[in-house]
């Protein structure tokens, strides 16, 4: 980054007849040099202030190039997969990280009563914030714990060197064939490119700071018009403030409706082109990843979108396509799955939905407090702690459920989710990812409020509990946005363990479609409601394959 540095302020100081034309190239290729030689977490810092605006600028030059063609566009898609989550392809490529033992410095929680929050809406997974008065006290030990797990996590990997995962030059071509072969599959993947620092003298121009969206239907990709960046943080910073309100923490109906206006609209036309697709996949990118595109409610109708046709997120085309995680929409089921458990509940909280859903006694493994329909009809019944969790882990389930509580650390030096481990602790991002194995994990629930937020770096990777999820091996997974309501998640969660048995019939194996599922669930959902966020209420959980 030096050396270049000084070679674009060298070339902007020659007579224009001299000055090379290969300054923004240069840049490129130490990024990419870079990304190939260092891929330990340590440097993701470092990484997202030289290399990602390296390949942001290169990714606007060929936007502000024009004219742009199949070649065109596959070339742009494989700039944004190459600089985007590559720790988490790193992680995927290299050996299963170990599972290590429980931290050293457990922390003990608040007493019972103190741990949801504040809020008074009955029956919200409501999370408390380290910035809210009632917070301030926890907030220090919340902080000091994300430090030191944070730490733990860096020098597990300044130890244990990720091997840097080859990006797939064909990535585009990849995503291109796998809408040919599934019909009536459409992906859209958001990228931001461009710069709000004007071009040195003699350099390329590069586009502004935006958002661009490109569309993969029937093995045809479409660009359409980009977004100023601005307008979508703006849109990111109007859905915090939504679920900051105590009274009703959950998108407004204008919010709503601005989602589809930004973010989903441009791509309809495109989208349904030869008919409503069977599976809609959107891929968000750096602020996005907090907005909750799920229920983007489009002018004249009060259904989310959710509600209108089977979707799923996904974090990078690379995952989805190359990585095979668009496997998991359908899934083998069998009649000797797992189900785990891990219960820090309250009224608040109550981890109903594993209760009545058809899973055999001899399957169903509880850390925590067992729902009362469920006492004694359970294989195993653990404490929430860490033997707890390391017993649930022990089973390798084939489905897992988190229900509880969260909270955010949100410090000028650290910020990100937890969630409870009963009385006795916290687990972070980190505890996940090097902690927890799901080796055959087929469906994952993550039942705690604001579970989803974090998910996102300046550097252009995926951080947060989905990354870490992912990296344990965990198959499809489900993440709420917001403070959503128990009765809500109990019910989306219970259909979908439902769902899967039921899939068996009288066999031993059967076909789970977790993506059809789940919207039929919303559709049905959100039939006795008018308001659009009444309906938004009922739809706790995004969806990411």
């Amino acid at each position: 980054a030096y050396t270049v540095r000084y070679y674009r302020e060298t070339a902007a100081a020659l007579p224009a007849a001299d000055r090379p034309r290969d300054v923004l190239d240069r840049r490129l290729r130490m990024a990419e040099s870079v990304r190939e030689a260092i891929a330990l977490p340590v440097y993701k810092r470092a990484y997202a202030h030289h290399v990602r605006p390296a390949y942001l600028r290169a990714i606007g030059a060929r936007m502000a190039r024009g004219g742009h063609r199949q070649e065109d566009l596959e070339k742009i898609v494989s700039l944004v997969e190459e600089s985007s989550g590559r720790e988490l392809l790193d992680l995927l490529a290299s050996s299963r990280p170990p599972v290590l033992g429980r931290p050293a410095h457990p922390l003990p929680t608040a007493p019972e009563g103190s741990r949801a929050g504040r809020d008074s809406s009955e029956g919200r997974r409501t999370p408390l914030r380290t910035q809210e008065p009632a917070g301030a006290a926890q907030g220090r030990e919340w902080r000091e714990l994300l430090i030191e797990r944070e730490q733990q996590y860096e020098d597990h990997f300044l130890q244990h060197p990720l091997t840097s995962a080859t990006h797939d030059e064909d990535i585009a071509h990849q995503l291109v064939q796998y809408t040919l072969n599934h019909e009536g599959s459409c992906v859209v993947r958001y990228f931001r490119f461009g710069t709000s620092d004007a071009p040195l003298e003699g350099e390329e121009a590069t586009a502004p700071d935006s958002l661009g969206i490109v569309v993969c239907r029937a093995g045809v990709l479409t660009l359409l018009p980009s977004v100023p960046y601005t307008d979508v943080a703006d849109l990111a910073r109007t859905v915090f403030e939504d679920l900051a309100d105590p009274a009703f923490p959950v998108p407004k109906e204008g919010t709503c409706r601005r989602i589809w206006e930004l973010l989903v609209g441009p791509v309809w036309e495109s989208a349904g082109e030869g008919g409503p697709p069977d599976h809609l996949t959107l891929i968000p990118t750096d602020d996005i990843f907090a907005i909750p595109l799920h229920v983007a409610t489009a002018p004249g109708d009060n259904r989310p979108l959710a509600a209108r046709v089977p979707l799923s997120h996904s974090v990078s085309v690379a995952a989805f396509v190359t990585r095979g995680r668009h496997l998991l929409k359908k899934q083998l089921m069998e009649h000797d799955d797992d189900l785990a458990a891990l219960l820090s509940t309250d009224t608040r909280a109550t981890g109903d939905e594993i209760v009545d859903v058809g899973w055999t006694a001899e399957h169903v493994h509880v850390a925590g407090e067992v729902p009362d329909a469920l006492k004694g009809k359970v294989a195993g019944a653990f404490t929430a702690d860490w033997d707890g969790l390391e017993q649930l882990v022990s089973v390798k389930p084939e489905f897992f459920v988190y229900a509880g509580h969260g909270v955010y650390v949100e410090e000028p030096e650290v910020s990100g989710p937890l969630i409870h481990l009963g009385r006795t602790d916290m687990l972070s991002q980190f505890d996940l990812a090097l902690r927890v194995s799901l080796p055959r994990n087929k469906l994952t629930v993550l039942g705690a409020c604001l579970a989803g937020q974090g998910m996102r770096s300046d550097g252009g990777d995926v951080l947060g509990f989905m990354r870490s999820l992912i990296i344990s091996g965990a198959g499809a997974i489900g993440v709420p946005l917001w403070s959503v309501r128990d009765s809500a998640m109990v019910a989306t969660v219970g259909t979908l363990l439902r769902e899967s048995r039921a899939a068996l019939g009288s066999s031993a194996t059967g076909v789970f479609d977790v993506v059809q599922t789940l919207h039929d669930h919303y559709r049905e959902s959100i039939e006795t409601y008018t308001s659009v966020e009444a309906r938004v209420d009922r739809l706790p959980i995004a969806l990411y394959l």
